[in-house]
């Protein structure tokens, strides 16, 4: 969780000094860097998605749950393609300075929020499996 919340925050970070920047061999060098900055939590958060599968020992609905959760990010995707639109009247620099922002600000709220290695507590973990299993078996029959 730790490696999340300091890989989204130095994203959201080298998103605001893009939008900063003037002097063009920084803007080159970010342009570079910017997309393994970005996709580097993704491969961190798809790590997390799978540990917490193996905590509620759901290994037999793993496609199922990860499809679950492709379906939050698309629609996180949404309402932040929409807001871009927004903000991207008011500048490039606006742009990257309010995602920047963002991120950083959200890579804080999951990094207060979240204790341990875990989504949820352990005894939330042990409650979402009971009723995924009793789930499952009712599908089943």
């Amino acid at each position: 969780v730790k490696m999340f919340v300091i890989s989204f925050s130095v994203a959201g970070m080298g998103m605001i000094l893009f939008g900063l920047t003037t002097y063009w061999p920084l803007v080159i060098g970010l342009m570079l860097v910017l997309p393994l900055l970005v996709d580097l939590p993704t491969y961190i958060l798809d790590g997390l998605q799978n540990q917490y599968i193996d905590s509620v020992e759901a290994e037999d609905k793993r496609a199922e749950l990860l499809s679950c959760f492709n379906m939050g990010v698309n629609l996180i995707e949404i309402v932040f393609l929409f807001s871009s639109s927004v903000i991207a009247d008011l500048g490039m620099e606006v742009c990257f300075l309010a995602l920047g922002g963002i991120m950083i600000v959200l890579g804080l709220v999951f990094g207060c929020c979240k204790k341990e290695n875990s989504f949820f507590s352990k005894k939330e973990n042990a409650s979402f499996s009971k009723k995924y299993k009793t789930l499952s078996s009712d599908t089943e029959m």
